[in-house]
């Protein structure tokens, strides 16, 4: 394999792009005049870092969105806006690209559901190719950091990749507080390596993921942002903006701090600053904005102790694993999303002491079944921490 491409924190800048104009509320829906405007915006933002008609010229470009929904559920809010995604691979393909790859892999779904969604609304370039990370070919490569891995098994057409641009959603996340360029690499790894980190040390991990291979560029799509409950089940917020760095801690950075949050409290962008991977204070450039200070958009902070269904009892025990809290989270925001019904019951969180949970209970986690007489008959969803809908599931399944 190829000699990876490293770049140097060291002329990291960060572009705002303000639009003028609102697009439509339904990211699907396809308008030739706002894809003409996107295609412009992007142009002028490419050409705050390169010469993009020749830079991106006979060169296999790799693009990571953030694709990711549920079948019964789709939250368009929670993904890459695929009128984003559409505009960029399109002026990618005008600049007469070797090969364009979108690569993607959404939780423990596959990618296929995703990029048919996309594919029904928008049309792409014939030349491009939409890879799913399921079942592609991985090789192992060495992180600078370790931090918890001293390698990884990642995509080879990634790593291969002469061009990476990440284009993550613009959003918050219960368990990382931010989702933007460095959370979205996560979908890279395998679905075995996702699950178990996503728990305390998630940020020690994407530190090493990141320092494996710095993304050229990221794009963060903020059109319509999504606050709250995020990766999934948030709402939209009109921030009408995109971010464009070629360096992802210090676009990652100056996005969390346009929505409202210090950079150095968000574990993962602390880290990655923390071991020279990008600055968290780079140079930042406003375009159709004067006075940047006032646009700063408060996102709300996603909180995953949140319980929106009035008949489920959660009943927190000691050392609750924030990796369990996050996967119980999405189940429960999922339940409220979709209107199901479901009996009244308890779920156990955390390690107890002399309790006797009944046969209607769930044990949720791994340190809570470990904590609780084997003998008992309560419903058990292991795994430390479980799958997020291992739990929906299960509640499905008794519905019925």
């Amino acid at each position: 394999m190829k000699e990876l491409r490293q770049l140097s924190p060291d002329n990291a800048k960060v572009v705002f792009w303000h639009n003028q104009s609102q697009l439509d509320t339904d990211p699907f829906h396809n308008d030739p005049a706002e894809a003409a405007a996107l295609n412009q915006s992007l142009v002028r933002c490419f050409s705050e870092f390169v010469d993009a008609p020749n830079f991106f010229k006979g060169k296999t470009v790799f693009i990571k969105p953030n694709l990711n929904f549920l079948t019964s559920h789709i939250n368009p809010y929670s993904m890459t806006d695929p009128r984003m995604l559409c505009a960029l691979s399109s002026l990618l393909d005008s600049y007469e690209p070797k090969k364009i790859i979108i690569g993607e892999k959404p939780g423990n779904r596959t990618s296929s559901q995703s990029y048919d969604l996309v594919k029904q609304n928008f049309t792409f370039p014939t030349s491009i190719e939409f890879l799913e990370l399921d079942n592609v070919e991985r090789v192992s490569a060495k992180t600078k950091t370790g931090q918890i891995t001293n390698e990884l098994l990642l995509p080879k057409k990634y790593l291969e990749a002469d061009v990476i641009i990440d284009l993550p959603k613009m959003k918050t996340h219960t368990l990382t507080t931010v989702s933007l360029g460095i959370k979205n690499l996560f979908g890279l790894l395998t679905d075995d390596e996702k699950i178990r980190h996503h728990n305390e040390n998630i940020a020690q991990k994407l530190t090493d993921l990141l320092s494996v291979r710095q993304p050229d560029f990221v794009i963060i799509d903020g059109l319509y942002g999504m606050e709250g409950q995020g990766p999934l089940f948030g709402t939209p917020i009109n921030s009408n903006i995109i971010v464009m760095s070629n360096n992802c801690v210090a676009g990652d950075a100056a996005a969390a701090n346009f929505m409202g949050f210090e950079p150095r409290r968000i574990a993962h962008i602390n880290l990655c600053d923390q071991n020279n991977l990008g600055p968290i204070n780079a140079p930042t450039f406003h375009i159709n904005q004067d006075n940047s200070e006032k646009q700063k958009i408060v996102f709300k902070e996603g909180n995953a102790f949140n319980n929106p269904i009035k008949n489920i009892s959660i009943h927190f025990g000691k050392n609750v694993s924030i990796g369990d809290l996050n996967a119980l989270s999405h189940t429960l925001e999922r339940i409220d999303a979709e209107k199901m019904t479901v009996p009244d019951f308890s779920i156990y969180v955390g390690e107890f002491n002399n309790i006797q949970p009944g046969k209607a209970d769930i044990l949720f986690g791994n340190s809570c079944i470990n904590s609780v007489s084997p003998e008992t008959q309560s419903a058990k969803i292991d795994g430390s921490p479980p799958r997020a809908f291992v739990l929906y599931d299960y509640l499905q399944r008794l519905g019925k």
